[in-house]
């Protein structure tokens, strides 16, 4: 069993190859300038 785990890995590694793409797309993080405590918790929103 083992030697059939390690056969899968070793062909995983020699058939994947790592991508060399530029993105196109910049992304930029907000900064933030203030910090302001919320007085209602009720008004925050999960999303999941």
């Amino acid at each position: 069993m083992p030697d059939l785990v390690f056969a899968f890995l070793f062909f995983i590694m020699m058939v994947t190859t790592m991508r060399e793409v530029t993105l196109k797309v910049q992304f930029r993080a907000p900064q933030a300038t203030e910090l302001q405590k919320l007085e209602k918790k009720s008004l925050v929103t999960f999303i999941y």
